[in-house]
This record gives structure tokens, sequence and C-alpha cells, in this order.
């Protein structure tokens, strides 16, 4: 059912949840939150000395980095500034200067926005709330790069 390796070999059910969870980066207290009765301190340790954490952030990053996204980018109908501009964002989540600073929950959520409404403007009519929407959260990831 799961992968075995040796960084994961002896995980419980609830390992695997809170390392899901982890995918987009949280606070303690909102694992916690998820986590009633678990000790999550122990276990987002455990994890960070197995760098199954750090795989969760490549795994995220990597995905940005096919050429079925480069396509979506590329014929996405919105506009252009935005297309080069997330274009560039995407381009530095490798920068590891810049990366410690756009791996929030906030930022994550703000680039599967912008990536959403490129998808569907690919086979719909995007409204001008959507739009806006867009490109409030483009501006904020920009402003994440400085």
């Amino acid at each position: 059912m799961f992968p075995i390796n040796s960084n994961k070999a002896n995980f419980k059910r609830v390992d695997y949840d809170i390392l899901d969870f982890l995918e987009y980066p949280k606070t303690l207290e909102e694992i916690k939150a998820a986590f009633p009765g678990v000790n999550v301190t122990v276990k987002v340790l455990e994890f960070l000395d197995k760098g199954l954490i750090e795989e969760k952030k490549e795994r995220y990053a990597s995905k940005f980095h096919t050429s079925e996204v480069k396509r979506i980018i590329e014929e996405s109908r919105v506009p252009e500034d935005i297309k080069k501009n997330f274009s560039f964002f995407l381009s530095q989540i490798d920068n590891p200067f810049v990366r410690q600073n756009i791996f929030s929950t906030e930022t994550r959520e703000k680039s599967d926005t912008v990536f959403s409404v490129m998808t569907r403007s690919l086979n719909q009519d995007i409204s001008i709330k959507e739009l806006s929407l867009m490109r409030l959260a483009m501006n904020d990831l920009m402003e994440k790069l400085r």
C-alpha cells in the first residue's frame, strides 16, 4: 500500500497522514491541532532527521518543472505579464536564497491559485473576478521574491 524504503520503515498510518499534511509547510500549532493526541513534535523531528520533509519540498518544487506545466503557461489565455511573472517565479524555486521565503502555506496557495486559473483558461473564459484574484495572487508572489 505504501512505498517501502529505509526512510519510512516502521511507519504507521498516522505517520503517513502527518507527512502528507506537511506537504504544505505548517506551524507546529497547526500540526498539533490537526492531530490531537499525537506527539507531533517528536514525529516532525523524526521526519526532519530522516530528510522526509525536505523530500516533500523537493517533490513540490519538481512538479512545476515539467513540459506540461510550461505548455499550460504558454497556452493559457491570461495576460502576458502574468505568464512571464509566473514563469519567473517558478524559475526561482530552485534558488536556495529565495526558496526559504517561498515555502509558506500562503505562497503555495497563491501559486496554486494562479496555476489553476491558467489551467481553467485553456478550456473556458475566465471571469473578471478570477482574473483580479489571479493578479492579486501573482503580485503577492512577486513581492515574496523581493
